[in-house]
């Protein structure tokens, strides 16, 4: 018996990976809707990462970051409790809110980029355009990135930063908005 075929890509993803292999394909506004909400109704990732050592015995809110932990879990505890990015007492579900919110703000700038195998679109937001205040972490930074995966049709990650300088983002990069 014969494995079932794959799923066709959804066509959003499909656009994504277009638009980073085919750098004369031009997005539409309608394109680049597609992508945002794409990017502002995708799950977080549920797979398992391996966690860096100096990351490990983190704890927050019931988690303890673990050799092998949670991707959600990871990035919640990360940002609360060791960047203080967001403030205590934000859940999990008020940082994917927030999020959400972040690619969906006007003001987002969208991106798509090729890294290490995965075609990711982003979305670079002010922070105080998308997080609400009593949220911000003491150390919270002016902006907000939001990776999501096309290849998984999952977010990756969402922090925050100070300047593009001081993120690890691909040179060649696709600005799409």
């Amino acid at each position: 018996m014969q494995p079932p075929e794959p799923a066709p890509p959804h066509p959003v993803d499909a656009l994504i990976v277009r638009l980073v292999r085919d750098h004369e394909a031009v997005a539409t506004p309608d394109d680049v809707a597609a992508i945002v909400e794409r990017i502002a109704t995708a799950p977080f990732s549920q797979r398992l990462l391996r966690v860096p050592a100096r990351d490990r015995g983190l704890t927050y809110g019931g988690i303890t970051v673990e050799r092998l932990t949670d991707s959600l879990d990871y990035h919640l505890v990360k940002r609360v409790r060791d960047e203080r990015q967001w403030a205590e007492g934000t859940t999990a579900a008020h940082y994917l809110r927030d999020l959400r919110t972040a690619v969906r703000s006007p003001g987002a700038s969208l991106l798509v980029y090729a890294r290490a195998g995965d075609i990711c679109a982003a979305t670079i937001t002010s922070t105080e355009e998308a997080i609400p205040e009593g949220r911000l972490g003491p150390e919270w930074q002016s902006h907000v990135l939001v990776v999501y995966s096309a290849r998984r049709g999952t977010l990756l990650t969402g922090h925050m930063f100070s300047a593009i300088q001081t993120i690890n983002l691909p040179e060649a990069i696709r600005w799409l908005k």
